[in-house]
């Protein structure tokens, strides 16, 4: 969200107030998580496991992906595992359209447009700008004292959502940040245009955006290195747009039906062998970028298990384990950039290593979830009701003065 965002959250915090078990009580605490991932209506089932597949595609990726490899053996293996974080990303992409989207129009049915971009935001702000702070305080004594080839502007970059339009902002420990502005863009574009076009017309902006992007992206890509193209937002917020629009065309009833008879998992699993034909197809055609198909693939991969909670693939999604690593991600994903930092060692060397830095980077996040991300959430939601209750007050007081 940029200065907007800082501002928003800089101004409601200031608003809204200071303030395991053994045996059989094991399987209980682990039954009450299912359970829960279940029966939270707050939660869409499935969505937390797929962060939980996102985000552990990109630590095995760039855990490895900086191998010093010897032969070509390993770095065909290097190459390989490489994918997983672009494939990590762009589903956490197609998570967030789908999810925002959802939930904006959960939001509209329930309390109408009335204040509705006021109480997102407010949502928006205390979610993602709170995890950031001591991440943003490390890189900058890190880069004051010079031990990482990181500058003040690159981090003031990253803080502003603005890295994926800045070419100097490449060093490993803050590359990360690209994605969230990306994210954070749509944040900022999406919403505005859903409350006042609302589901009808909103899934018409959605299919013009889908092809300005993919006939945009086509053009660039003739003439700059997709590395740097497709960090900008203008040319990859297909992968949000298409499960945004997936998200407006489910809520009729027919469209939904349609795709819960796919909810299989045999149906589900070849999506991902079309995402891997469609990667094979993507390197060799040229006079059109295929990666709308991707963004297409990822939107169904993200759907139809939360159309199908009783799918076995849901299930497996909505398993404990998963489920705390999803809840989790948000975190995970600031901090392992840092934490992953190359150290120039061999692929056998990283692959034995992995699991040790995977620990530190979970409770890096377990601390940051408990102390920071919980209580800044609930501080959020606090004060979006003050303002729910606050747009009421105003709407019954303009309705009464109207009679």
């Amino acid at each position: 969200m940029g200065i907007v965002g800082w501002c928003c959250w800089a101004v409601t915090f200031s608003q809204s107030g200071s303030g395991p078990g053994e045996g059989s009580l094991r399987i209980l605490t682990m039954a009450r998580l299912v359970a829960s991932a279940y029966s939270n209506p707050s939660r869409i089932a499935g969505l937390d496991g797929l962060r939980a597949v996102a985000i552990l595609s990109v630590l095995v990726a760039h855990g490895l992906q900086a191998s010093q490899v010897h032969g070509a053996v390993e770095a065909k293996l290097v190459a390989l595992v490489t994918k997983f974080g672009p494939f990590g990303v762009r589903l956490f992409f197609a998570i967030s359209g789908y999810l925002i989207t959802s939930r904006f129009l959960d939001d509209m049915k329930e309390h109408g447009t009335d204040g509705i971009l006021v109480r997102f935001y407010i949502r928006r702000a205390f979610r993602i700008i709170p995890p950031l702070l001591p991440n943003f305080l490390v890189l900058t004594v890190l880069a004051v004292w010079s031990l990482l080839p990181v500058t003040l502007a690159d981090i003031a970059h990253a803080a502003l959502f603005v890295s994926n339009y800045f070419p100097g902002s490449r060093d490993w420990v803050i590359l990360h940040f690209w994605s969230l502005a990306v994210e954070e863009h749509f944040y900022l574009f999406w919403p505005p245009v859903l409350a006042i076009a609302g589901v009808r017309y909103g899934k018409l902006c959605a299919i013009a955006v889908v092809i300005l992007v993919s006939g945009a992206r086509t053009v660039t890509l003739m003439h700059h290195p997709a590395y740097e193209a497709l960090g900008w937002t203008h040319l990859i917020i297909d992968f949000l747009m298409y499960a945004a629009l997936l998200a407006l065309l489910v809520q009729n009833h027919g469209v939904r039906e349609r795709l819960r008879r796919w909810s299989r998992p045999i149906p589900w699993a070849l999506l991902f062998v079309a995402l891997i034909v469609v990667d094979l197809m993507t390197e060799q055609v040229k006079l059109l970028d295929l990666r709308f198909m991707e963004a297409m693939i990822f939107a169904l991969i993200v759907a139809l298990p939360t159309l199908s909670p009783e799918m076995a693939v849901t299930r497996w999604l909505g398993n404990p384990y998963m489920v705390w690593i999803g809840k989790r991600s948000y975190s995970i994903y600031i901090w392992q950039q840092l934490l992953f930092y190359p150290l120039g060692f061999s692929l056998l060397m990283n692959v034995v290593t992995l699991p040790v830095r995977i620990a530190l980077v979970f409770t890096t996040a377990a601390i940051s979830y408990r102390f920071i991300e919980q209580p800044m959430i609930q501080k959020g939601r606090v004060l979006e009701r003050r303002v729910e209750s606050r747009t009421a007050e105003q709407v019954r007081v303009s309705v009464a003065s109207a009679d």
